[in-house]
């Protein structure tokens, strides 16, 4: 399942109205998932002109995008009031690719997400360790990895943004969390129901999670990333919408 699938799913079951995308890049998925409102944030939207055409004309609701240019962090820090008017339903995230900045993204996107909402995260579960290697950019990544080793590139990159799952499991009983594995992991976090709403911040000290290895998760995964398969998809959704 692609991303955009399960997340157009999301959209559809809680008949979402404002869609916030983190890391739009070249607009492959932003545009085409469907919702009333869509908000797109990235510091460099390389978005083809004929494929936003395209856009209009396969859903025309694509017409009334906003773009932020501008990284995550200052699109919170500058635009909170629109958030606040008008809060997410559904967030995804797939920014830079570092456990720092997702979790940052992940903790700001909860401060602003509708009751009821879900956010997802890309690249939760990487399949090597090459494409787990800590970096800013895939050309880093790819640098890095071959200044250490002779093989085992394939130009998959996810980075350490996988170190997100296992910190919220464990720092945040608040919170549903799991990873469905498809298209490289795909985090879902929701909030359970019936508590009060908290301000996320995070924690001075997260050298802990910094420091996990490739290792470490390919040991557990399953209990680490609380991964599910694709034919727990029923029961994941469920699980994420009752609690």
């Amino acid at each position: 399942m692609h991303r955009s699938e399960f997340i157009q799913m999301i959209i559809n079951k809680l008949k979402a109205c404002v869609y916030l995308e983190i890391g739009v890049f070249n607009g492959y998925t932003f545009l085409k998932v469907k919702c009333v409102k869509k908000i797109g944030v990235d510091p460099c939207f390389v978005i083809p002109t004929n494929r936003k055409l395209f856009s209009y004309i396969k859903y025309y609701y694509n017409i009334r995008n906003e773009y932020y240019k501008m990284s995550s962090n200052e699109f919170f820090e500058n635009h909170n009031n629109k958030l606040i008017s008008k809060p997410p339903q559904v967030v995804f995230i797939d920014g830079l690719h570092t456990f720092e900045q997702t979790l940052q993204d992940c903790y700001n996107s909860l401060n602003y997400l509708e009751t009821g909402g879900i956010i997802i995260l890309h690249d939760c579960n990487p399949p090597t360790e090459a494409s787990a290697t800590p970096a800013l950019s895939i050309p880093e990544a790819e640098k890095k990895w071959k200044s250490q080793y002779n093989s085992g590139w394939t130009d998959e990159w996810c980075g350490d943004t996988w170190k997100t799952i296992p910190f919220l499991i464990n720092n945040n009983p608040e919170l549903n969390v799991s990873v469905l594995n498809t298209d490289y992991g795909l985090g879902i976090v929701s909030r359970k129901n019936n508590l009060e709403r908290k301000l996320y911040q995070i924690p001075s000290d997260i050298n802990k999670y910094k420091e996990l290895s490739y290792s470490f998760l390919d040991k557990d995964r399953e209990n680490i990333l609380n991964l599910k398969k694709i034919k727990e998809l029923n029961e994941i959704i469920n699980f994420h919408f009752s609690m």
